[in-house]
């Protein structure tokens, strides 16, 4: 039975790890004022300060990530590093909802244009409905205040900031089962 274990958590470590090398390849150039520190969404709370990248390609690919529902808003939030090189970071991040394995410019929200060195951005994030049950990839990407960083730059080569991409996994909706109860609760005709 152990080696059962062992095995399937194997191939699902596996199947989670060569994710990224079936998405596009990112570079960026770094500079400091650009390094995102924390990343958080749901359960997924991941602090970097002490490990971001110090050379090109300015690159993390993170091996956890964190559950997310189909139908369900969740808060997405960027603490960016101090100031340094900028004094802020234009900060976007794309869900590969379709699970296609491309990042697509309808799976873009622009988290900030002009995130302050050392301070925390914050928006929704609301996974589709129709959104598959299953791993997909998160890429979350910054660059310096005054670039460009939008829908359609997934890939692109930035001449500063940096990539981080995570795995999230989309849970269905739990649905409603067996028989409501009329306990508690007035029928229509005892309200009249």
């Amino acid at each position: 039975m152990k080696n059962i274990v062992n095995l399937l958590w194997f191939g699902i470590l596996l199947a989670t790890t060569n994710i990224y090398a079936q998405y596009c390849a990112t570079t960026n150039s770094g500079g400091t004022g650009t390094f995102m520190n924390v990343v958080a969404l749901n359960t997924l709370n991941n602090n970097t300060s002490a490990t971001n990248p110090t050379a090109s390609p300015y690159y993390s690919s993170f091996t956890f990530g964190t559950n997310l529902v189909q139908g369900v808003t969740y808060p997405l939030s960027i603490t960016m590093g101090p100031v340094g090189t900028y004094a802020g970071a234009i900060v976007s991040v794309w869900i590969d909802w379709n699970q296609n394995l491309t990042y697509e410019a309808s799976e873009w929200q622009q988290v900030g244009t002009n995130i302050p060195g050392g301070t925390t951005a914050t928006i929704n994030i609301s996974v589709p409905i129709t959104a598959p049950v299953g791993n997909t990839g998160m890429r979350i990407r910054s660059r310096g205040n005054g670039n460009i960083n939008g829908a359609g730059d997934a890939c692109t080569v930035m001449g500063s900031g940096e990539t981080e991409d995570y795995i999230v996994t989309i849970n269905s909706t739990v649905g409603c089962s067996g028989t409501p109860s009329e306990i508690g609760r007035a029928s229509w005709r005892e309200r009249v």
